[in-house]
């Protein structure tokens, strides 16, 4: 005879329902803490420059000096829709396929206008480096639709 205060006679890892997604992949763990740690740095990197507590080389110096509130703004909701990005895919959840494209136009897009109106290549000194980003994120961007189609996300 089972008394009301005995403990439950099935596991409650085998209670999960079928479309319950069985284990994080580790490109999402990977993933998640890159671009969480990267909008994370980015706050605090861009809140230094502003406040002046990093010293910056000229050039640099120059270059965020004509920096408009527009410019900042665009900082922020890359930041902003980067992290949202990284703790939706983090969580499993479809919406991450939506913010990281949106991530990546917003950061394609505004690349290639600072390269354009901003003389980005000359502060970066490197045309490569100012791509390499950029490039990373459009594959994290078909690694996550891929993983969203697999039913990985819901």
């Amino acid at each position: 005879m089972s008394t009301p205060y005995s403990a439950p006679k099935s596991d409650l890892a085998s209670e999960k329902p079928d479309n319950a997604p069985s284990e994080r992949p580790v490109g999402i763990w990977i993933i998640s803490i890159f671009y969480g740690f990267s909008a994370v740095a980015g706050a605090a990197s861009t809140a230094a420059v502003l406040l002046g507590v990093v010293p910056l080389p000229p050039e640099q110096a120059e270059y965020f000096s004509s920096l408009s509130i527009v410019d900042y703004l665009f900082t922020g909701c890359s930041l902003l829709l980067g992290l949202t990005a990284a703790v939706s895919l983090f969580r499993l959840k479809i919406s991450a396929v939506k913010f990281f494209f949106g991530y990546a136009a917003l950061n394609l897009g505004y690349t290639a206008w600072s390269i354009i109106q901003k003389d980005y290549l000359e502060v970066v000194g490197n045309p490569f480096a100012a791509l390499v980003g950029p490039g990373i994120l459009v594959l994290v961007c078909i690694y996550v639709w891929r993983v969203g189609k697999k039913g990985v996300l819901s």
